[in-house]
This record gives C-alpha cells, sequence and structure tokens, in this order.
C-alpha cells in the first residue's frame, strides 16, 4: 500500500500510526493498515516512510512496524536532516497469517516540533 495523501503531525515523543493508505494491486487496506492476503511462512514485513523535516535543524525520529498490533521491526535514533528524508525498514523474515494486519509507526523528538509524511509511492508498507 502506499500513502494517499500527506499527513502532519504535531504529537511528539508519541508513536503515532501513519492513516489513510491505497491498496495496490492485488492488495487490501484495512484501518491503516495492509492485510495479509494469505498465510507465508517466510514472509518479509517492509514498509519505508518519506518524512520532510521543514525546521532549520535535524532531530531524531524512530520508526517501527507491527503486526497485528506486535512490534516486529523498530528502529531508533534516525537522523531527520532538513528537507526530504527516506527512511526504509525491513523487518526479520517471519510467519505472516492470512488476514493479519500491518502498520507502520513514527516518532520524533518531543523539541522537532512537527515532521510531515509525504504521500506517494515513497511511503509505502508491504508483505512478500
Amino acid at each position: 500500500m502506499t500513502k494517499n495523501g500527506t499527513y502532519n503531525s504535531s504529537t511528539n515523543d508519541t508513536w503515532l500510526t501513519v492513516p489513510a493508505w491505497t491498496a495496490d494491486a492485488g492488495s487490501t487496506v484495512s484501518g491503516n493498515g495492509v492485510v495479509a492476503n494469505g498465510s507465508k511462512s517466510n514472509a518479509v514485513v517492509s514498509g519505508q516512510l518519506s518524512i520532510n523535516n521543514s525546521g532549520i535543524f535535524s532531530f531524531p525520529g524512530s520508526v517501527r512496524l507491527l503486526v497485528d498490533a506486535a512490534v516486529v521491526k523498530t528502529l531508533t535514533g534516525v537522523n531527520l536532516a532538513v528537507g526530504a528524508n527516506l527512511v526504509p525498514i525491513v523487518a526479520d523474515v517471519s510467519p505472516v497469517a492470512a488476514g493479519q494486519i500491518v502498520t507502520i509507526q513514527y516518532s520524533i523528538a518531543s523539541y522537532a516540533g512537527y515532521a510531515t509524511i509525504a504521500s506517494g509511492v515513497n511511503t509505502y508498507v508491504r508483505i512478500t
């Protein structure tokens, strides 16, 4: 799935689920996540956020992937420079059952103010 519309957040030091997605061909979106179409014993859950920092200094951020609300991968202390930042994340190979929902969350430093998650193909969540 890819991000549909930009998302601005002023909430800091809190894990926020990125909302508003468009399903890729052959996939289904439920709520703020992509639904596993079938079971796979060796699935790779991945995502990427295109985060725009329009401030005057860089700040740290964190990104994590969840499968049915259970965290499967976390990146912390990612330097978000002024301007556009691509933050990819890939979980370890693991089983995924049909119907499970994969979401992506982010958190930014409390002093950062806000960050913008860009829409389009550079912000995505996938199960392969």
